[in-house]
């Protein structure tokens, strides 16, 4: 949906156009002119995506419906258009078994009603004019092979669906998991925790983005099994969910406990946390400013000094990130000096991953 795929449609029409036989609806032309313009296109797009709750949820068959006269195929169309934006997958546990190797993912499975957003939206002019015309060429669809009138997910939910012995095609890179900074330092210091000559490990997850830190949290409990004669790993994870259903890895970590692989473990639900039993944070970042004077001697006086990995949405880690500004902070810092400590620390120190959903196509 950004400007850049309807520049390439755009480009692909006009070549077309110079075909005496070629014929096109007026509308439709001045409509893709328009969300392909640098004037109106990214004003559009930002319409469409609405602050986070889509006007719609297109696929690359709805909008070559929408602008049909343009007769590409599709396998075509991702040749000129180069690569599409990819899904994210954490791995959260594997098992070599045999000649293959057994990947746990972590995804949260999408189901929504097409039209919600667009009911509830102010927008009009041509953001409304795509977002209704493209939901109603998919309910047509669904409507046609009887199936369910919303928006199942581009990619979860068909994983979601496999059953066993079902196959699923999916594409990958060559070196798709652990070669980021990310991921590369988080094992270290995960090496380091096990063999006791690093500081404390603090892990903190929100959502789904807690797959890559269960991931270290399962590694923890494999070194656990070498060293169980040896004191809890020094590790803290704080875990934040919207409610108890969706805190799918409590049990891990509640074992990982048991077993000594961490040392401590605290989780924030933001929907629950209310009418939850025990005493429950709604935030992760309530957790770390209760704590603040824990944070803050491990993070800046402990020597080694904790190392700290968070992943998760980009607006948690915003707020994470300034959470952390407050709790390092001196009392005499500017804000410009509280936000140099943080991106002084960020190079050996602390490590964000943001877990970002973002990307209609």
């Amino acid at each position: 949906m950004r400007p850049t795929f309807f520049q390439s449609l755009l480009r692909i029409h006009e070549n077309n156009a110079k075909k005496k036989t070629y014929e096109a609806p007026p509308e439709k032309v001045e409509l893709l002119k328009t969300c392909a313009s640098l004037d109106n296109g990214p004003s559009i797009f930002r319409s469409i995506m609405n602050a986070g709750n889509p006007l719609c949820y297109p696929s690359l068959i709805d909008v070559l419906g929408l602008f049909s006269f343009i007769k590409i195929p599709l396998d075509r169309l991702l040749e000129i258009c180069g690569p599409l934006r990819p899904r994210k997958f954490s791995v959260v546990d594997y098992k070599n078994i045999g000649e293959s190797t057994e990947l746990q993912l972590c995804f949260r499975k999408v189901m929504a009603d097409r039209e919600a957003n667009m009911k509830a939206s102010q927008c009009d002019g041509a953001p409304k004019l795509l977002a209704e015309t493209l939901n109603k060429i998919a309910l047509d669809r669904a409507a046609a092979h009887k199936a369910q009138p919303c928006f199942t997910g581009l990619v979860s939910y068909k994983m979601s669906a496999v059953q066993t012995n079902m196959s699923l095609k999916l594409y990958g890179r060559t070196s798709p998991f652990g070669t980021t900074t990310f991921a590369r330092e988080l094992m270290k210091a995960v090496q380091a925790s096990a063999q006791g000559n690093g500081g404390k490990l603090i892990l903190i997850g929100a959502g789904t983005g807690v797959a890559p830190l269960i991931a270290a949290v399962n590694e923890l409990c494999r070194l656990r099994s070498q060293h169980s004669a040896s004191p809890p790993f020094n590790c803290t994870l704080l875990y934040g969910a919207r409610t108890m259903r969706e805190l799918v890895f409590n049990e891990r970590a509640n074992q990982a406990l048991r077993e000594g692989a961490i040392a401590d473990y605290k989780f924030a639900l933001s929907r629950e946390s209310s009418n939850h039993p025990d005493p429950v944070e709604k935030y992760v970042t309530d957790i770390l400013q209760k704590g603040r004077d824990t944070f803050r001697q491990d993070l800046l006086i402990n020597s080694p000094p904790a190392k700290l990995f968070a992943c998760g949405p980009a607006n948690v880690l915003k707020s994470l990130r300034n959470v952390l500004e407050d709790v390092l902070g001196e009392a005499d810092d500017d804000d410009s000096v509280r936000q140099q400590r943080i991106l002084f620390m960020e190079d050996s120190q602390i490590f964000f991953d943001v877990w970002s959903n973002t990307g209609v196509l």
